[in-house]
């Protein structure tokens, strides 16, 4: 176990991850699945009230490449329009976080879509735009045809 200022270590490096990685903004739920899978990767314990001084040193060391800040690119800007994208055509068509994750997993064996990167995060925007449309009846990026009443002695 882990002291209260081994636990306050253990915040401040992960605030840190958060903030360098673009993650600060997620809400909490999303935070904790980044935070659980960050642990499984670097094979530390699934909570960090598990943490040994040992796990502490090494969470540490595993994290100090994650928590250096790096400029934004094109390529960053190009993810984040994706993402945007991505959630606004999921958020019409009503396709919940598990659906979304569930064809990322089938399509791309990657278990949450938020980690998708280059090319296959394009073709799963693509993949999400076309099934929000098919299930919406139109295109996301359109407003949807409004049925205009006319006047029946009006000529057309």
């Amino acid at each position: 176990m882990i002291t209260d200022a081994q636990r306050r270590f253990y915040r401040a490096i992960w605030a840190e991850v958060c903030n360098a990685q673009g993650w600060a903004h997620l809400p909490g739920k999303a935070k904790d699945d980044k935070r659980r899978a960050l642990h499984e990767r670097l094979n530390l314990p699934a909570s960090s009230t598990e943490f040994t001084s040992a796990n502490l040193t090494a969470w540490d060391r595993k994290t100090r490449s994650l928590r250096q800040q790096q400029p934004r690119s094109a390529e960053d800007t190009q993810r984040t329009q994706a993402l945007w994208r991505i959630r606004k055509d999921a958020k019409l068509a009503g396709f919940s976080k598990t659906y979304l994750n569930k064809i990322a997993f089938e399509r791309f064996s990657t278990l949450l879509w938020e980690d998708l990167t280059g090319t296959d995060l394009v073709h799963f925007r693509n993949l999400i735009h076309a099934r929000a449309s098919k299930h919406l009846g139109h295109d996301t990026r359109t407003a949807p045809a409004q049925a205009v009443q006319t006047d029946d002695n009006e000529p057309f």
